[in-house]
């Protein structure tokens, strides 16, 4: 096709209102061009943003070939301005300069946002295979749930296909509405689940307490525990039988406050992943209950475990509501005063 100077120049408005999250219908409306020639070309940047974040990652060793599958869901959703714009190429690019685990597969198939911080919490968690499992304890609202998500895509990208999930209750639409609007990955009931399902599993705590016996019978590749406080007591009889239940899977902790009563709750979800490398409580209890001259030791110690961000880190990437705290005096009158 021959292209004259003014269709140069509309399709570059057309890359403009692509760049800026502008739907077509709207793009078509302020160009004046046919919606669907403004969505043919949405769809053919896409297409360069999904090429170029996949040219040298797709088709790696141990990596499933999802090529088709990023294809169609990239075809059939919605997009974030992130993914929208081109500021993904960038990041894709970005991104294929980690290491093996650069989380390639997980990011093309997910329709998020990722911010930098988040990527970081995700290698953290996979970082190696002889883990036997980690904390993820970011301050509340930094999107913990997206970092657990990225390290369970790309788990299951890697061929980890039994995947258990245990949240509260209240937490569970949260996660279905992700993982049905966000990502690719197939989410089985848990009445259904076998050794030879394929997929991820989404319990309660109480359920998990309830049929340990029916968890036990999988080998488990991964399990996720959101809210994790409630395994801070390893002697008590819930967390030891989800403990045993689950056996060798990698096990991934989230809770925005890995201390909240005493350095016991540290201990406690640590000793879930790995009893051999701790003392046993008491000796821990009598060393740094209250012991701030023996503190200093155990950053170094609970980093090999926890990965944690604050929100005054976080400022570049995410706008927090900033709330201005005012006191006013009020003197009660009348019948409040009676009252």
């Amino acid at each position: 096709m021959k292209y004259n100077r003014l269709i140069r120049y509309k399709i570059k408005k057309i890359i403009v209102c692509f760049s800026e999250d502008i739907t077509t219908t709207s793009a078509s409306k302020v160009l004046s061009i046919n919606r669907n020639t403004i969505n043919s070309y949405y769809n053919e940047f896409r297409e360069c943003i999904l090429e170029e974040s996949l040219h040298k990652n797709s088709r790696k060793e141990g990596t499933r070939n999802v090529h088709k599958e990023y294809r169609l869901r990239w075809s059939n959703i919605g997009y974030s301005r992130f993914q929208s714009s081109f500021e993904a190429m960038w990041t894709a690019r970005r991104l294929a300069n980690l290491t093996d685990k650069n989380l390639i597969p997980a990011f093309a198939s997910a329709n998020i946002k990722i911010l930098p911080y988040q990527i970081a919490a995700a290698r953290f968690a996979l970082r190696s295979t002889n883990l036997k499992g980690c904390i993820l304890c970011d301050e509340g609202s930094l999107g913990k749930t997206y970092e657990a998500l990225l390290v369970v895509s790309q788990r299951w990208y890697e061929g980890k296909e039994h995947i258990l999930i245990v949240l509260p209750q209240n937490l569970m639409p949260q996660w279905q509405a992700k993982l049905a609007e966000e990502f690719t990955l197939p989410l089985i009931d848990w009445k259904d689940y076998t050794q030879e399902s394929k997929g991820l599993c989404i319990i309660t705590y109480d359920e998990a307490v309830k049929y340990t016996t029916d968890i036990e019978k999988i080998s488990w590749d991964l399990a996720v525990f959101d809210e994790s406080d409630f395994l801070f007591k390893p002697d008590n009889k819930s967390v030891v039988v989800i403990k045993k239940a689950i056996q060798n899977a990698f096990k991934l902790f989230l809770t925005p406050t890995p201390i909240t009563m005493s350095i016991m709750d540290i201990y406690g979800l640590i000793h879930f992943i790995d009893e051999s490398l701790l003392p046993d409580a008491d000796s821990f209890y009598k060393r740094y209950f209250r012991k701030p001259e023996n503190y200093p030791e155990l950053p170094s110690w609970v980093s090999q475990f926890a990965f944690r961000t604050l929100k005054n880190q976080v400022e570049p990437y995410v706008n927090f509501t900033r709330r201005i705290p005012v006191m006013l005096n009020y003197s009660p009158q009348g019948t409040v005063q009676s009252f």
